[in-house]
């Protein structure tokens, strides 16, 4: 009994690492769309507007944007989530820095989609 309360509070070294990555996720997926846009406005002279050109003519990088997207909507419930399981089980005390840092990320994404910042929100969910 004594030694499981000497290891208390040591944990998984990856839960910050992890955390950090979730929630780089919304920051990403919103780099990957102003990039596809960029790269639409770069070769056309003409900022994307729906279906011109389609996204999905845009291969793998249509692919990617979408599923960091999609991964933005999970990361958002999961780092504050995994941050309490940490506590819970008693590992190392998670940074409260990925959870500000996700949210914020979180916030500009979904800002951009919502409020079709740029026309993006209705040219990406076409």
């Amino acid at each position: 009994m004594a030694q499981a309360a000497e290891h208390r509070g040591t944990g998984p070294g990856l839960l910050n690492p992890t955390l950090w990555v979730l929630a780089a996720l919304p920051t990403v997926a919103l780099a990957l769309l102003l990039s596809m846009a960029l790269r639409v406005w770069s070769s056309t002279d003409a900022w994307p507007v729906r279906n011109q050109p389609d996204p999905k003519d845009l291969g793998l990088h249509n692919s990617l944007t979408v599923v960091a997207i999609l991964g933005s909507f999970a990361a958002v419930l999961v780092v504050p989530l995994l941050s309490l399981l940490g506590v819970a089980v008693g590992w190392r005390r998670p940074s409260a820095r990925p959870i500000v840092v996700g949210l914020i990320g979180a916030v500009a994404l979904y800002g951009v989609l919502w409020l079709d910042i740029g026309g993006l929100g209705e040219w990406i969910g076409d």
